[in-house]
């Protein structure tokens, strides 16, 4: 009972502190969609929706057509879903995928709504809690982010996928993670993840564009734009992305800028990587 008092203590902080309006409007939303019936039952409650926004099925159409157009997933590989949530991108998926999907997440909440939704309709899709400590969504976890191995044998899927994931490590996790992803991906095996990354181009938009982000607090290896939780977001510089990859025996394949920072050139939020092996 202690250590669940202490998650939602912790996880009402985050709210108060980061996003307070949303889970109000959330909580109100859900209220009325449950008198009026009208809830999707593979649309999770709006206040489970703790990361992203938007239409939920129409934004797992999107991350299925970008995991597929950018990254080349085919329906027949399996899938790791690092930072899984409330199954945003495992909806997309479902119908779709022939392969096997795991989805991991340091959220209970949401782990548990996609065991109970999803899994009973998608056999081949599977969710589990990753034990890794977080101030916010799992201050019980067992493991830091720097420590913690990914629960699956080596070469193990062919797609490992992470969206705002790297977005909030800090780089002792980010490296770990990344050494992680190089382990469990097959030879021939893709990674997709978003970043905040900083080059000449990404620094001359935040000078001149209204980004709402700005990073402007520089700390050892990393940039915040949130000087009082640096994890909120977190951008790396572009050059040191690259070099962790290759560390680990992976390499930049494909590219594509989010805009972010404002650039007019931009697609997307936030930056969309493919990763694959370097030899």
């Amino acid at each position: 009972m202690a250590a669940i008092a202490k998650r939602l203590r912790s996880e009402l902080e985050y709210i108060r502190l980061v996003r307070p309006t949303a889970f109000v409007r959330a909580t109100v939303l859900d209220a009325r969609d449950a008198v009026l019936r009208r809830r999707d039952p593979l649309t999770p409650p709006r206040r489970l929706g703790f990361v992203g926004s938007g239409d939920f099925r129409t934004a797992g159409d999107e991350f299925r057509e970008l995991f597929v157009s950018l990254g080349g997933l085919r329906p027949n590989e399996d899938v790791l879903d690092v930072g899984s949530g409330v199954g945003r991108g495992a909806i997309g998926l479902t119908g779709w995928l022939l392969g096997r999907y795991e989805g991991i997440d340091v959220v209970r909440r949401g782990i548990d709504w996609c065991q109970q939704a999803i899994t009973p309709r998608y056999p081949n899709f599977h969710f589990q809690v990753a034990d890794v400590y977080n101030r916010h969504y799992n201050p019980v976890g067992r493991f830091s982010a720097s420590e913690y191995r990914f629960p699956f044998e080596d070469r193990s899927f062919d797609f490992v996928v992470l969206t705002s994931v790297f977005t909030h490590l800090l780089p002792a996790d980010r490296d770990n993670y990344i050494s992680e992803i190089a382990r469990v991906l097959r030879p021939t095996g893709r990674c997709f993840a978003t970043f905040f990354l900083l080059n000449s181009e990404a620094r001359r938009s935040l000078q001149d564009a209204g980004s709402s982000l700005k990073f402007r607090f520089s700390r050892p290896g990393y940039w915040t734009d949130n000087e009082r939780i640096p994890e909120a977001a977190v951008a790396y510089e572009e050059a040191d992305v690259r070099d962790e990859l290759e560390r680990s025996g992976l390499r930049i394949a494909k590219l594509r800028y989010g805009v972010w920072s404002g650039r007019s050139d931009g697609v997307g939020w936030q930056d969309a990587v493919v990763a694959e092996r370097s030899s």
